[in-house]
């Protein structure tokens, strides 16, 4: 049964490709086409929100050089396989490593199997741990588990987010963000003044002390700065809203395959990747819009990531701060 899901969740995603439809930008849009001439030494192997790995076992953007085979997970920890690599010490656990995070001594695991561990530095030892049900089929991104005060939150691969007391040692809240059948991992968990922010593919909700708030899209990435969160939803939205889930403004690129969304002073940066490939700015209200051809860049055959003002494609990269 496992197996028939798992083929008609592929049959889904890929139905209707014959007739795909590709992003058209606006004339008055347009502006000169930027050059990607500035390269790496190796291409991009993999990649997180905070971090990519490159072929050549370097890291972006803190310039440290993993044993070979391992993929950099954040600036403190790297995985491969069932080993975890933190503080130069190698980690070797019963199953696959999915995501990780520190904090001081403690690193909280998730594996691939859907359940966490969390690790003690300095006792050497797991001292807690939980399972969190079956689950199909998980999409590339992956939110990391999150130290908040005495909490731990924990973002699972079936679409819910679970409260664990560090004191207690124990679970003790779960909160069902999405109930779809595949690809429902959590894919963005944070805490933005005293907001609770969490999603999967297709639900955004904000806790707050007083209310729950929730909104339905088909999400693809987020960014959140300040009392704002920035949605970029699968259809090529970019929608802004404020900690209480308000539609602040909204800016429609129809059929746009967004990639790598990115802050860069008072601008949104991202890249579109279709038939022809863009970089996108935007102003923070979504109301000014600037369309820059790539296309010396085959986006389709490289990992792109944004980070620090950098945009990173493949073996090559520019500074968007450069960008006029």
């Amino acid at each position: 049964m496992k197996k028939y899901i798992y083929i008609l969740g592929a049959i889904l995603l890929f139905t209707g490709c014959g007739t795909r439809e590709y992003f058209e930008p606006n004339k008055k849009d347009l502006s000169h086409e930027v050059s990607v001439n500035q390269e790496l030494e190796s291409e991009i192997n993999d990649f997180t929100r905070d971090v990519a790995t490159l072929k050549d076992n370097k890291v972006l953007p803190i310039n440290i050089k993993l044993p070979k085979g391992f993929i950099a997970i954040d600036n403190e920890l790297a995985k491969k396989g069932y080993i975890l690599l933190v503080n130069s010490k190698q980690i070797t656990f019963k199953n696959l490593i999915a995501t990780a995070t520190k904090s001081g001594n403690l690193v909280a695991i998730m594996f691939a199997d859907n359940h966490f561990e969390l690790y003690d530095l300095n006792q050497d030892k797991v001292i807690a741990k939980d399972s969190f049900g079956e689950y199909l089929a998980s999409r590339k991104f992956i939110a990391k588990p999150y130290f908040y005060k005495d909490l731990l939150l924990l973002p699972t691969l079936n679409g819910k987010m679970i409260v664990f007391d560090l004191k207690k040692q124990k679970v003790i809240r779960s909160v069902i963000v999405s109930q779809k059948d595949y690809f429902n991992n959590i894919i963005y968990l944070g805490v933005k003044k005293d907001s609770l922010i969490v999603a999967s593919r297709d639900n955004i909700l904000v806790i707050t002390p007083e209310m729950v708030f929730s909104k339905n899209y088909n999400i693809k990435h987020i960014l959140v700065s300040g009392f704002n969160i920035y949605i970029f939803t699968i259809e090529g939205d970019v929608i802004k809203l404020n900690l209480v889930l308000k539609e602040l403004s909204k800016k429609s690129f129809e059929y746009a395959n967004i990639i790598a969304p990115t802050f860069v002073g008072k601008y949104i940066y991202f890249v579109e990747n279709g038939d022809d490939s863009y970089l996108i700015r935007l102003n923070r209200n979504l109301k000014h819009t600037k369309i820059y051809p790539l296309d010396t860049v085959d986006l389709s055959e490289v990992n792109t990531f944004s980070k620090d003002g950098i945009l990173y494609m493949g073996d090559k990269y520019i500074n968007l701060k450069d960008i006029k």
